[in-house]
């Protein structure tokens, strides 16, 4: 920025005048931290009309830069996963195509920041050594916690292993597949 600056492409006779860049704990909060996450805010007054403008920059840190990206998990009944996944967990698809290279199907879900791929193969054997524990899902309120736990218990959808302790809530439910599925909140 300070090359621009001196190269005459901002207005504004000082640099403090013509541009600024900040990331600090204003822009990168604790949580952005802890998923990762650095967050930088670029200004600029340029030399047009405009009085300033603001760019915000998300950046994915880590060793090599990766972040976790989705879960997939191997469903016997892709239409019945899918259906459980959104009309029970409230997920919505992004995208539901065939495999040629698996003779296959997969089914990509979202919710929130989350994404799960479910995957049908033709020819499905059961993979060893596979050790997926549970998916987990937060619900955002205790009272939407326990209004979900009502809805899933009148659905008859079994509520498994159900625990309040002083700072949260959670039980567990089974997908079509038999896959644990944790359900959580905050208190």
């Amino acid at each position: 920025m300070q090359q621009l600056f001196l190269q005459g492409e901002f207005s504004g006779t000082s640099p403090q005048q013509a541009y600024f860049v900040k990331c600090d704990s204003e822009t990168t909060t604790q949580t952005d931290i802890d998923n990762g996450m650095v967050n930088i805010v670029v200004g600029f007054a340029p030399l047009t009309a405009a009085e300033f403008v603001i760019i915000r920059i998300q950046q994915m840190v880590g060793a090599v830069g990766t972040g976790f990206a989705y879960t997939a998990i191997q469903v016997e009944d892709i239409d019945a996963a899918e259906k459980f996944y959104t009309s029970i967990l409230g997920m919505r698809r992004v995208v539901r195509k065939k495999v040629s290279e698996t003779r296959g199907e997969m089914c990509v879900l979202k919710s929130a920041r989350n994404a799960l791929e479910l995957n049908w193969y033709e020819d499905a054997v059961p993979r060893k050594g596979s050790n997926l524990d549970h998916l987990a899902f937060e619900v955002q309120t205790i009272g939407r916690f326990r209004r979900l736990m009502r809805s899933l218990r009148a659905k008859k959808i079994e509520i498994h292993d159900y625990l309040a302790t002083k700072g949260w809530d959670r039980f567990f439910i089974e997908d079509p597949d038999g896959n644990w599925i944790e359900i959580y909140a905050r208190k």
